[in-house]
């Protein structure tokens, strides 16, 4: 899906980035979110299942998320057609008044090699789209995203670049990106959400206890395969009488 979404932006004129993140799983989703900050369009972060991460507890404070991300917020939940008003509405505002997000830094020594390698793109020359900032940490994380012109180009600073990623991690590039991100969109998380301790349990969550139990999962299976097969049994001889 990642390579998917960074090939059809890349490749295509975009106006706007819409960031479908789910809230029952915010940090994983803002891993993404990151990334997608990189490439220097408008966004908007669209926080979906908000009744599920309510339910369970999960409280995120959408203006204290804002200000960290610095892009517009929606809240929704799809299923039930909450927050398309307000979605289409941030989609109007940031038509208007266009919204760049500032990509978060990275350690200071990836942050040399990323501003070296930028200023040795330009995607424009290549009918892409996006920031060299964008490309510049592709290069280091994942070069098959690039076209050998591109690489060409940055081979020697490339180079240089992944011999000290090593010796200052002892991880790959693509290891090494996708560790920062993933201490970014923690760091993130964690200044912005937190798990409210609920005294009662849902009830869904009741249910998964004996549903999943060991031993009575097994009874619940077998009686529900029970009923199952003699309902067609019985319907398909009432049918054929």
């Amino acid at each position: 899906a990642e390579k998917i979404t960074l090939d059809f932006i890349s490749k295509n004129d975009v106006d706007i980035i819409i960031n479908v993140v789910d809230a029952t799983f915010i940090t994983r989703g803002l891993e993404l979110t990151t990334e997608l900050m990189e490439f220097g369009k408008p966004m908007i972060l669209m926080l979906n299942k908000c009744d599920l991460s309510d339910k369970h507890g999960i409280r995120i404070d959408r203006n204290a998320l804002a200000k960290l991300i610095d892009i517009p917020i929606v809240n929704t939940t799809i299923v039930h057609g909450k927050g398309i008003k307000e979605l289409l509405e941030a989609i109007r505002t940031q038509g208007r008044t266009p919204l760049t997000p500032k990509p978060k830094e990275y350690t200071y020594h990836i942050e040399e090699y990323i501003a070296r390698i930028s200023a040795l793109i330009n995607p424009a020359e290549f009918e892409l789209n996006g920031s060299a900032r964008f490309y510049a940490i592709k290069a280091l994380e994942n070069p098959k995203f690039l076209n050998a012109k591109i690489l060409n180009d940055i081979a020697s600073v490339k180079q240089e670049a992944d011999h000290d990623l090593y010796e200052h991690h002892k991880r790959a590039g693509y290891e090494t990106i996708a560790l920062e991100r993933h201490h970014i969109a923690m760091d993130i998380s964690e200044k912005s959400s937190f798990i409210e301790r609920k005294t009662k349990r849902l009830l869904e969550d009741r249910i998964d206890d004996y549903l999943m139990h060991p031993i009575l999962g097994y009874a619940f299976i077998g009686l529900f395969l029970l009923v199952y097969f003699a309902s067609i049994f019985y319907v398909g001889n009432f049918l054929s009488e």
